[in-house]
């Protein structure tokens, strides 16, 4: 069925394969319930909506191809799934992607305002770039209670653009990048493979265990703001378990050299490797950008090789009241800073 009406209603049984194909601004009014086989929103039209009392229902699917707004307004609990192949889809509601997974091919996804919305879908990032959280305007938090699958991928890049909460598992796969101002905050335990680097937004480590296969680099790339590596609240951020040679860099080389990278531990951080230390599993900090700070606040425990400075930046530890423990004899363990206080 392709459809053009503003209203949606259904007289009853399993119901069709409905397609949204319009060229105009379209409010969509759901006046009852509606268990489509499946539904494609493939127009042209400057946004599109469903709102009303009904709801989408069903075994059916919901497809998003076209490359306009779509705002989902309604408590829907179809199951068949929503896949975003280009555009927005804009949660107006907690329940709006239904129960079934989602698949994030390209496009956004993202609050309809400035409220929080919870998605209890599972949903699956397929590709490094072109999938976006959030946004600049709409920035409401989203929580992804059903944990982010990154699909497998190796080097996914994450742009945040609103506050992420991950309160599933961050799984199956590496996050090459973080970017977008918004925070990525772990509250489910989590993991990922790679050497990551994070480039805009906070990632704060609250009271999960999250693991890094490889090293954490802080790279702050937007002139004269600050990003922060925080891990609190009973967290347990364990990096480069499973190399030799990776490293936690608060500062690094290619980052913009007005901007500032902090590491905040009131948690646990750890870079004791699997298989046994060796040269790396160290903290530098220096490397880049105005000032690479180290907080080691009450409560907060640093497992590490080494801490030490780099140029150009100003590199300094403040130690605020937590514990600094040596994984390995070396005789270089602090050393380089510019300030330690």
């Amino acid at each position: 069925m392709l459809f053009r009406s503003t209203n949606y209603a259904q007289s009853g049984g399993f119901g069709d394969m409905v397609t949204f194909s319009s060229s105009a601004t379209t409010a969509i009014n759901l006046t009852q319930v509606v268990t489509p086989v499946s539904i494609t929103v493939d127009g042209s039209a400057p946004n599109y909506s469903f709102t009303g009392v009904g709801k989408l229902s069903g075994v059916g699917s919901l497809t998003m191809n076209g490359f306009q707004p779509l705002t989902l307004g309604t408590v829907n609990d179809y199951s068949g799934g929503t896949t975003l192949n280009a555009g927005i889809i804009y949660a107006g509601a907690d329940q709006a992607l239904g129960s079934g997974p989602a698949i994030l091919n390209f496009g956004t996804l993202a609050s309809d305002s400035t409220t929080a919305r919870s998605l209890s879908n599972s949903i699956t990032q397929t590709a490094n770039t072109g999938v976006y959280f959030g946004d600049s305007v709409n920035t409401g938090p989203l929580t992804l209670a059903g944990g982010l699958n990154l699909g497998g991928g190796a080097t996914r890049t994450l742009t945040f653009n609103s506050d992420v909460v991950i309160s599933g598992s961050l799984t199956n796969g590496g996050i090459g990048t973080k970017t977008g101002t918004g925070a990525m905050i772990i509250k489910g335990n989590s993991g990922q493979t790679t050497l990551a680097t994070q480039q805009q937004g906070d990632v704060i480590v609250d009271g999960a265990q999250f693991i890094s296969g490889d090293g954490w680099r802080l790279q702050n790339t937007l002139p004269g703001s600050t990003i922060r590596l925080v891990v609190t609240n009973g967290g347990v951020f364990n990096v480069a378990v499973n190399v030799a040679s990776g490293n936690l860099r608060v500062g690094l080389v290619g980052g913009d050299n007005s901007a500032n990278n902090i590491l905040d531990i009131s948690g646990t951080l750890n870079l004791t490797p699997a298989a046994g230390v060796g040269a790396n599993s160290a903290v530098n900090l220096g490397s880049g950008g105005a000032n690479d700070i180290l907080n080691l606040r009450s409560g907060g425990l640093l497992m590490t090789r080494a801490v030490y400075g780099s140029s150009p930046a100003n590199a300094e530890v403040h130690f605020m009241g937590g514990t600094l423990k040596a994984i390995a004899n070396d005789t270089g363990f602090i050393q380089g800073l510019t300030n330690a206080f």
